[in-house]
């Protein structure tokens, strides 16, 4: 025989705060850590520097140091975040460009993330 069609109406009310997302977008600490590795060290970031751009075709380049501050080498994700105006209906903050880097103990790294323009406006 011909199987049965059922015609189901599904609404998604949380549009684009899924996961994580909804978790920051509502101030809420999520129950486990998910995504972030377990480390031996610590990380410190200074000296953020965005740098503008006058047209479309190059990216914002976002500097900062990555400082390892733990006496054994390890790695870290360095990440660069846009977060838009509420009145913009977009999720808090959304990710736009990371590294990955290896960084020796008592060491700091240098780290340039190019954004592109497109995906900050």
């Amino acid at each position: 025989g011909t199987p049965a069609v059922l015609a189901v109406n599904a609404e998604y009310g949380e549009r684009l705060e899924i996961g994580s997302r909804w978790y920051h977008a509502h101030g809420v600490t999520p129950p486990c850590c998910c995504g972030h590795g377990l480390s031996y060290t610590t990380f410190a970031y200074s000296g953020l520097r965005v740098a503008k751009t006058a047209d479309l075709d190059n990216p914002v380049s976002v500097s900062f140091t990555v400082t390892n501050n733990g006496t054994v080498a390890g790695s870290e994700v360095a990440q660069v975040y846009l977060t838009y105006p509420d009145a913009a209906g977009e999720p808090p903050s959304q990710l736009r460009g990371f590294e990955k880097l290896a960084v020796a103990a008592g060491a700091a790294v240098p780290v340039t993330i190019a954004v592109p323009v497109r995906g900050v406006s």
